[in-house]
């Protein structure tokens, strides 16, 4: 439970924290959960930047999955 946690951008931090303090975090894991963590980061930066911009020229209509990852 805790190593599929740790791969949970919500939880993932605190897992890792926890997993660290126990000692059972090998080198590998703790590169790959972090970087992994921060790819969540700019992909969430990323998907709120294009929602934004969408929905601030174009008020007016609806949006949609299709429309949001077209442009």
């Amino acid at each position: 439970l805790a190593l599929g946690l740790s791969y949970f951008p919500l939880t993932s931090p605190l897992i890792l924290l926890a997993r660290y303090v126990f000692d059972a975090l090998p080198l590998y894991e703790m590169i790959m959960s972090g970087t992994l963590l921060i790819l969540y980061v700019l992909g969430a930066l990323y998907l709120a930047f294009k929602l934004f911009e969408l929905g601030s020229l174009e008020y007016t209509e609806k949006l949609s999955f299709k429309r949001i990852f077209k442009t």
